[in-house]
């Protein structure tokens, strides 16, 4: 094993403790593995950092305390969910400790505004106050508010919120009605797309991400074997976020995926979901919609169709269930209007879907 010369310790002091790089950046300037600087930390009880979405615990502190930012300030500003931050909170002790004579917690009123209404939790009243969570708890009861369940209280600890500006709520519609996918719990949803194309789930998340929507882990690389030949596709998912609940009964009101009469075919709606399911060959213009109902298809061709595109369902064979599969055929009169409404291909991903717009 290398030996960390007594020499370098000025290196160390300058740039992992001053400068704040990386334990792998500071390895690499001492020429020695992560895991020796890393045993070195420990056996000199030097101060290791930990970082949660680029800064440390002492701003985190310092946010809260000092500057009042709130809850959902510190969760975009360190890109963390609720559960980590106030897992944080509890692992660090950060609390702010006062007691406000003019506030009574046994109050009803002031006990459903801060329980109900702002989602606190039995234990961050009881800190407030400096009780203990079970007067919380029968204080509840007393005032004929209905405590959380366990599942209730475990989503209300980890759960994620985001606000859904038009621009990513109609982002998302798009994908949907394409290959994106909504898997929901009794609380909240997450969103999940597979691709042969890393590069578009990579443009995806950095989209997401501009949006204040995490991704949960990294995109994993998939193999499924089609007519005894693999293939490689890829995969990623979101958090799961209240807001995405809703989006999931709009689409899936029955378990099965519809298009909602009241989604409105935005030029972004019809682009993402032309680039998921749509087709530009031979001066034919296409979208697959295998797996639509009658309803479905008949309600966004007459949207379609106010939208001054002339589109008929054509049918495209049956499924393996036997039953009659449509498309969505675009007039060769509507093509210019087509790609006019849609606009350009974005030019992230222009060298893996660039193909489907006219030269």
């Amino acid at each position: 094993m290398k030996t960390i010369y007594p020499e370098r310790f000025s290196i160390i002091q300058k740039e992992y403790i001053e400068n704040g790089k990386s334990l792998k950046e500071v390895a690499a300037l001492l020429n020695i593995p992560v895991k020796t600087f890393n045993d070195f930390l420990s056996r000199h009880k030097l101060r290791k950092r930990r970082k949660y979405g680029g800064e440390d615990i002492e701003q985190l502190k310092y946010e809260y305390l000092e500057n009042d930012k709130t809850r959902d300030e510190l969760q975009a500003m360190f890109n963390i969910s609720r559960g980590r931050l106030i897992a944080l909170f509890n692992e660090h002790k950060i609390q702010k400790v006062f007691i406000d004579p003019t506030i009574d917690y046994k109050n009803k009123d002031w006990l459903n505004q801060e329980y109900i209404i702002n989602k606190r939790s039995t234990i961050d009243i009881a800190n407030q106050f400096n009780v203990q969570p079970r007067k919380i708890y029968y204080w509840l009861e007393q005032n004929d508010i209905v405590p959380r369940t366990r599942p209730e209280a475990r989503h209300n600890f980890a759960g994620n919120n985001v606000e859904l500006n038009t621009y990513i709520r109609d982002f998302i519609y798009g994908e949907l009605l394409g290959d994106g996918h909504l898997n929901a719990n009794n609380f909240s949803a997450l969103y999940s797309h597979a691709s042969k194309h890393r590069e578009y789930l990579e443009w995806m998340r950095k989209i997401f991400s501009d949006n204040s929507i995490q991704a949960g882990g990294k995109i994993n690389t998939c193999y499924k074997n089609i007519n005894g030949k693999t293939c490689i596709y890829y995969f990623m998912a979101t958090l799961n976020y209240e807001e995405f609940k809703e989006i999931r009964i709009l689409f899936y009101p029955n378990g099965k995926k519809i298009i909602p009469e009241s989604v409105e075919i935005t030029p972004l709606v019809l682009r993402q979901w032309f680039i998921g399911d749509g087709s530009f060959i031979k001066n034919r213009l296409s979208i697959a919609t295998y797996g639509y109902n009658i309803d479905s298809l008949d309600n966004v061709i007459v949207k379609l169709n106010n939208l001054g595109l002339i589109v008929t369902k054509s049918k495209g064979g049956l499924n393996k269930q036997g039953n009659q599969r449509y498309y969505l055929y675009f007039s060769t009169k509507s093509i210019k209007d087509f790609f006019n409404y849609i606009g350009p291909c974005p030019k992230e991903i222009t060298h893996i879907y660039g193909y489907k717009w006219p030269i």
